[in-house]
């Protein structure tokens, strides 16, 4: 009997191990990402247009912030917010704006009873990009290059002065375990009154407002999302930014 039990335990004993992965496996798989709107004019989504042909005919990469975002999102594209976002199960508690083309009266109004319901906001407004795209300037495809502030900033409290005479180099400024790259940055400063509480930390390129039950955290440079070729640092930068953010 005592012989028996020799081999017997080892076969128990991975029965339950192999019991435990399945179950931990089906946890894993049965938890949903948080869903993630997205809305910009930055090639974040599908590349640029040659990429997009490529990614069209299921060859070449996807953008290395789009491929780093999906790892812990379900990532929608958006073009209004008016229309687009609502709070809830069904909708959006997330959204990524970087360097959008335009942001309407009515999108303003939207985004700021969105945020103030509970909504978690990360903002990107470059006062000037400073990235190299594929497409001229004035071509419709291009991104917004010179970033337009939306009103509701405002009224949230919080505005963007931007300095012309500034070094045109890729630099970077670290605090609080994130480190942000930036070229020719805006700076966020306080307007003395608004709706929101904010802190502004990274030598002004970072503002943090809390508005009502929801969250803005806004970069003032778009760097970062301008990278062609991620590396440790941008990867790091990014996972660290959106969890601060989300």
């Amino acid at each position: 009997m005592l012989k028996r039990l020799k081999f017997v335990f080892p076969f128990a004993a991975l029965a339950i191990l192999v019991g435990l992965f399945v179950l931990s496996r089906q946890t894993v798989e049965e938890v949903p990402r948080e869903k993630l709107a997205l809305m910009t004019s930055l090639p974040l989504y599908w590349g640029e247009a040659s990429e997009f042909a490529e990614l069209a005919s299921g060859q070449g990469e996807l953008p290395w912030v789009r491929a780093r975002l999906e790892e812990r999102y379900d990532l929608y594209p958006i073009d209004s917010l008016s229309t687009e976002i609502e709070l809830g199960r069904e909708a959006f508690d997330r959204i990524l704006i970087a360097q959008p083309r335009a942001i309407s009266p009515e999108d303003n109004v939207a985004l700021d009873e969105w945020v103030s319901q509970g909504g978690r906001l990360l903002l990107v407004i470059d006062p000037l990009l400073t990235g190299s795209y594929s497409v001229p300037l004035g071509d419709p495809s291009h991104p917004t290059t010179v970033g337009l502030i939306p009103p509701v900033l405002e009224r949230w409290g919080i505005g963007i002065r931007y300095d012309e005479n500034q070094a045109f180099a890729l630099q970077s400024v670290e605090s609080g375990g994130l480190q942000l790259p930036f070229a020719m940055a805006g700076e966020a400063h306080l307007l003395g009154s608004g709706t929101a509480t904010c802190t502004i930390s990274h030598e002004g390129i970072l503002a943090r407002c809390k508005l009502g039950k929801g969250r803005v955290t806004m970069l003032v440079d778009a760097a970062l999302f301008e990278l062609h070729q991620e590396s440790s640092n941008s990867r790091k930068s990014l996972l660290k930014l959106t969890e601060m953010a989300f």
